[in-house]
C-alpha cells in the first residue's frame, strides 16, 4: 500500500554551479514578480542560483516536483508557465523554480532557486560548494512519478544476498592452496566489472603460456571451496527481505538477473529460501538463460519478457557499473547500491537514476509503507 500523509521535510543536496545568466530577465517579469509576491510573500532577487543535485537526490527532486508545487501563470500565452516549491538553503527562504518543459535550458540534475537575496553573497558559495536543499513537500510517492513501473528487478550478489566478503576469501584461498601469488582486491573487482571474469588481469605474465592449464585448477579449487562458505556466511542484505515483501504487497512484479550459472543458485539463494521469500519472486533469470550476459541487455530483457512487463515498465536495482549499463541498455530505470562492489564514484559515472547505501532505503525512496 502507499503511505497518505500531508507535508513532510525532505532534504536535496548538490553542488554550486554556474548558470547560463538567462534568468535575471524571468525573474524581474512584473508578473512573475507579483506572484512570487503573493505565492511565495517575496518578490525574486535578479537571477537564480543553480544546484547540481547529487545521484541520490534527482529521483527524489522528479518525485516531488511531480507532486508538489504552485503555478506561476503568465498573463497571454507569449511567456511559458513554470512552477515553484519553497525551499529553505540554510537560514535563507527561497524557491525552486522549475520552468515548463519547453523552455528548459538545463538538464534535469540541475535546479534553480530564486530568492529575496543573492543567495552566493549571503551564504558565501562559490562553484562546488555543497548544499542542502530543505523542502516541505507532499509525500513523494512512487506512482506519482512512475505510473508506469510495473515490476522491479534485482541483480543477486552485492544487492540482495552479501557475498562480498564470501568472494573475496572464495579467490584469496584458492591462490594460497595453489600457491599463487596474492592479487589485491581492487584488481580483482575491476577483473569482474565488466562481466565474466578478466583472468588476464589477475595472473603474472609468467603464466601466458599455460594460463588455460591454471585457470581450470583455479575454478576446480573455487568449486571446491565456495560451497561451505556460502552455506555458513551467506545472508540477505539487512531490510531486503522487509523490502521484498513490501514491494510484493505493493503488486509490483519481482524479478532477479544474476550472471550466476543455474548449478550455483541453491547455493545462492539460501537466505532467500530461510527468509520464505523465495516464491516472491515471478522471475529468475541466469548466466544460462541468456545468450549474452551484463552489461548486454539481453537477461534483463528476459527477465521483463517472462514477468510480462515491457522494459519501460521496470525498474533494475545492481551493486555494479554493468547492471546500471545493462538497465539503461535495457530501456529500464536503474537505481545503484553501494553494498557491493562498486564505488559511489564508479556508479556516479554510469548516471543511474539513483543511489541508495542499500535496497533497505528504496521503501523509503519510493514511498512504499509497511506490509503488515
Amino acid at each position: 500500500m502507499i503511505r497518505n500523509e500531508a507535508e513532510k521535510e525532505v532534504k536535496l543536496t548538490g553542488r554550486i554551479v554556474s548558470g547560463a545568466r538567462r534568468a535575471a530577465q524571468f525573474t524581474q517579469l512584473d508578473w512573475v514578480e507579483a506572484q512570487c509576491s503573493a505565492k511565495l510573500g517575496f518578490r525574486p532577487y535578479p537571477g537564480t542560483l543553480n544546484i547540481e543535485l547529487l545521484p541520490e537526490s534527482l529521483l527524489t527532486f522528479l518525485m516531488i516536483q511531480a507532486n508538489s508545487g504552485m503555478e506561476l501563470t503568465p498573463p497571454d500565452s507569449s511567456f511559458c508557465t513554470a512552477s515553484i516549491i519553497p525551499v529553505s538553503l540554510a537560514h535563507v527562504s527561497g524557491a525552486l523554480v522549475i520552468p515548463a518543459e519547453e523552455v528548459r535550458i538545463h538538464g534535469r540534475n540541475i535546479v534553480e532557486v530564486i530568492a529575496p537575496v543573492c543567495v552566493r553573497e549571503v551564504l558565501g558559495l562559490k562553484d562546488g560548494d555543497e548544499i542542502t536543499l530543505v523542502v516541505q513537500a507532499r509525500a513523494a510517492a512512487w506512482r506519482h512519478f512512475f505510473p508506469f513501473i510495473r515490476a522491479v528487478i534485482f541483480d543477486l550478489d552485492g544487492t540482495l544476498i552479501d557475498t562480498k566478503e564470501i568472494f573475496f576469501l572464495v579467490i584469496e584461498t584458492a591462490f594460497e592452496r595453489l600457491r599463487l601469488p596474492a592479487v589485491s582486491r581492487p584488481t580483482l573487482v575491476e577483473a569482474a566489472a565488466e562481466g565474466g571474469f578478466d583472468w588476464d588481469r589477475i595472473l603474472p605474465e609468467a603464466f601466458a603460456g599455460r594460463k588455460e592449464e591454471v585457470v581450470h585448477r583455479i575454478q576446480a579449487a573455487i568449486e571446491e571451496i565456495s560451497p561451505p562458505l556460502f552455506l555458513e556466511r551467506n545472508c540477505l542484505i539487512e531490510g531486503a527481505e522487509e523490502l521484498l515483501r513490501t514491494l510484493s504487497a505493493a503488486n509490483l512484479a519481482l524479478g532477479v538477473v544474476t550472471s550466476t550459472k543455474a548449478r550455483h543458485m541453491s547455493l545462492k539463494l539460501g537466505p532467500i529460501k530461510k527468509a520464505g521469500v523465495e516464491k516472491l519472486f515471478q522471475a529468475v533469470v541466469t548466466a544460462d538463460d541468456a545468450e549474452r550476459q551484463k552489461p548486454a541487455p539481453d537477461p534483463l530483457l528476459e527477465c521483463a519478457r517472462r514477468l510480462g512487463t515491457a522494459p519501460g515498465q521496470c525498474l533494475y536495482v545492481g551493486d555494479m557499473r554493468m547492471d546500471i549499463r545493462a538497465g539503461k541498455s535495457a530501456g529500464m530505470r536503474t537505481i545503484g547500491v553501494l553494498t557491493g562492489f562498486d564505488t559511489r564514484a564508479t556508479l556516479e559515472a554510469e548516471e543511474p537514476d539513483m543511489i541508495l547505501n542499500s535496497v533497505a532505503g528504496l521503501k523509503e525512496k519510493l514511498g512504499l509503507v509497511d506490509y503488515q
